[in-house]
C-alpha cells in the first residue's frame, strides 16, 4: 500500500532530486516494502552527482509487472547502472513488508506481484 508519510520524507530528504510535479501528477507508485530501495538508490544518485556535474530528473516510479520501475531523464551510465540494479533487486524484495522475497512472482487475477508468501496470505485470505 502506498505510503504518503514515506514519500514525503523522500521529498523532504532529497530536495534537489524529487520535484514537486513529480509527486502532485501521480509520479510515485509503489507500495511501502520498497522505499527503502528507492532511498538506497537516491542516495547513491545524489552521491555521484555531488561529485559530477550530471542533470537528473526522476519521472515517475512505480511497479509495473512485479517490478520496480523508474523513469527519469538524464543521467549518465553510471546512474543508468544504479537503476538497472535497484529494479532488478526490486524483483527479490517483498513490495508490502520489505523482506526478502523467496518466491517467484504471483499472479492473482491477472496481475503479476511481487510479495512474500506471509504478504500474500494475508493479502489473499478469505475470512
Amino acid at each position: 500500500m502506498w505510503d504518503e508519510e514515506k514519500e514525503l520524507k523522500l521529498i523532504q530528504k532529497y530536495p534537489n532530486l524529487l520535484s514537486d510535479y513529480l509527486f502532485t501528477r501521480g509520479g510515485m507508485s509503489i507500495d511501502q516494502g520498497w522505499y527503502p530501495l528507492i532511498d538506497s538508490l537516491l542516495e547513491k544518485i545524489e552521491e555521484h552527482r555531488n561529485t559530477k556535474d550530471i542533470e537528473f530528473q526522476p519521472i515517475q516510479i512505480k511497479e509495473k509487472f512485479g517490478r520496480l520501475r523508474f523513469y527519469y531523464v538524464g543521467g549518465d551510465q553510471h546512474i543508468d547502472d544504479l537503476v538497472s540494479k535497484a529494479e532488478a533487486d526490486s524483483e527479490k524484495i517483498c513490495s508490502e513488508c520489505s523482506a526478502e522475497k523467496l518466491n517467484s512472482d504471483t499472479t492473482r487475477n491477472g496481475w503479476i506481484l511481487s510479495i512474500c508468501e506471509d504478504c500474500k496470505r494475508s493479502r489473499f485470505s478469505t475470512k
